[in-house]
């Protein structure tokens, strides 16, 4: 089972606490990863990071924006097979929306296309 790490400042941290609980799947009730539980100190580096970055993000243009988020989905899709070997569903919207190979569409795509128009 996949054990995830917190994205802080873009970056993958270790959750410092042994606390954690299952990411349970809406559509089979299947557990498909273990997160941890975000201490006080991981909260405040989080927002702390999330602020500045937001702060530069309020600045951009929408041209700017859009072409962020397009970036974001072409690299989402550019590296499909990469993703494919974490085997974790992104649920887009409340649905489960997984990548596969084989062609469907990797999940998230969608929305961010969707945002950027």
């Amino acid at each position: 089972m996949k054990t995830l790490k917190h994205f802080i400042n873009g970056h993958y941290v270790a959750g410092s606490s042994e606390d954690s609980f299952e990411l349970v799947s809406p559509v089979d009730g299947e557990t498909y990863a273990i997160s941890p539980n975000a201490n006080e100190a991981e909260v405040e580096q989080a927002y702390s990071a999330a602020e500045a970055a937001f702060s530069i993000w309020r600045k951009s243009t929408p041209a700017q924006r859009q072409k962020a988020l397009l970036r974001l989905a072409d690299e989402i899709e550019r590296n499909v097979e990469a993703s494919d070997a974490v085997e974790l569903p992104v649920h887009d919207g409340g649905v489960e929306d997984c990548t596969s190979a084989g062609g469907r569409q990797h999940g998230g795509v969608k929305t961010k296309r969707h945002h950027a128009s």
